[in-house]
């Protein structure tokens, strides 16, 4: 952290939008003698709410014998739900530094603990590097150890499914219940159903985990349902599974009481 020496010397904030950023500001304050002896410490402690897009001081150097050093600051982002650009800049009159520089969400707030500048979220939790975020294609080679795995990109490996759904069915209706990644669904024909994928696999080369749930707890050739990918139906977007009863000689067509399915494989 720099040593305000001089009377052009200061720290200062720069908003980027009408927010209310709650300043508290802590330094130590010495004169240049030799040796330096601490004064007392300056009254500075919270300070006034920055409320507009506008840049403050925060901290200067009032007296050409005195030295300060900041020793702690934080700027919390008190608005309900305004964001504002914050960048803290030490300046002696002339040239300019950036210190530190972050996106201020409504509840956060940036701190610096005398040694580093930590930016920490509403719920308390310090920001992690996003330099350290696995991209797309890091997720897909699902081979980084020194990556962390940001919500966004988990479902990209290739452990991960890309899309699953689950399906009732009442009196021959059947009906989306819960899923991840599908659009909808399409009932074709008795124990004939279409899944439509959101976002598309990348091809036809996916694996298609499913399965329907017996329609009662007898065991019987007419109550025991089987689940098939329905022949020539697997594209990139959409594919289609048949459920049929164990009948021996038969094996017709028939609605399950539910429906299960889970895809794997590249996206596009």
């Amino acid at each position: 952290m720099p040593l305000l020496h001089a009377t052009t010397d200061i720290i200062r904030v720069v908003t980027g939008s009408a927010a209310d950023v709650e300043p508290n500001i802590f330094a130590v304050e010495v004169d240049n003698g030799a040796p330096p002896v601490v004064q007392d410490l300056p009254n500075l402690g919270p300070l006034a709410s920055i409320t507009t897009a506008t840049t403050t001081t925060v901290l200067d150097c009032t007296t050409a014998n005195r030295r300060r050093r900041l020793r702690f600051a934080s700027f919390y982002n008190n608005h309900a739900s305004q964001a504002t650009t914050l960048r803290v800049e030490h300046s002696d009159g002339t040239l300019v530094s950036v210190l530190a520089n972050c996106n201020l969400l409504a509840g956060e707030w940036l701190l610096f603990d005398g040694a580093r500048w930590i930016h920490y979220d509403s719920n308390g939790g310090m920001y992690p590097s996003v330099g350290n975020a696995a991209s797309v294609a890091e997720m897909e080679a699902g081979t980084a150890l020194d990556k962390y795995v940001a919500p966004g990109t988990q479902h990209r490996h290739p452990g991960h499914p890309k899309c699953w759904g689950v399906v009732t069915v009442s009196s021959g209706t059947p009906t989306l219940a819960a899923n991840y990644n599908l659009t909808s669904i399409t009932d074709t024909a008795t124990g004939d159903i279409v899944f439509t994928i959101a976002t598309d696999f990348s091809s036809t080369a996916y694996a298609l985990n499913h399965a329907v749930e017996i329609i009662t707890g007898a065991f019987s050739e007419a109550s025991i349902r089987d689940s098939h990918i329905k022949f020539g139906t697997r594209a990139a977007g959409t594919v289609s599974l048949q459920c049929i009863d164990d009948t021996a000689t038969t094996h017709l067509l028939k609605d399950p009481e539910s429906w299960s399915m889970a895809g794997f494989g590249d996206q596009a």
